[in-house]
């Protein structure tokens, strides 16, 4: 039990770093960036996996610490890309109206209205009909 805390210790900052990189990921603009991140994320936890069970080392602690490097891991690549991305990107000429930020959140969240929607009708409208 005691290895278990420890190895969770030691993964839950990694994990928690990577989650606030991919989410700089979506607030730049960037999703594609985020699911790089989630690929190499993901062919880093198949491979440990893999290693570990091959090595018979598949134990908790093991499994933490996998996590902890994978994200870890993931986090390091996906801010170089990040990085990279800010760099290249020249926004001082950038003019942002109120129009045009608008326009770019309709184009962004309109999905969210239909969902809205659906969720109303196959979850609330008996109130209204019974009422």
């Amino acid at each position: 039990m005691a290895q278990t805390l420890l190895g969770l210790a030691i993964a839950v900052p990694f994990m928690l770093l990577y989650w606030m990189i991919r989410r700089e990921c979506y607030i730049l603009g960037r999703p594609k960036l985020s699911v790089i991140g989630s690929m190499i994320y993901a062919a880093l936890i198949l491979g440990g996996v893999f290693a570990l069970w091959k090595t018979n080392l598949m134990s908790p602690f093991f499994a933490f610490l996998l996590l902890a490097g994978a994200s870890a891991l993931g986090s390091v690549m996906v801010s170089r890309l990040l990085r990279s991305y800010i760099e290249s990107d020249n926004r001082s000429d950038d003019i942002r109206t109120p129009g045009s930020i608008l326009a770019e959140n309709w184009v962004y969240g309109r999905w969210l209205l239909a969902s809205v929607v659906v969720f109303w009708l196959v979850n609330l409208v008996y109130i209204p009909l019974v009422g």
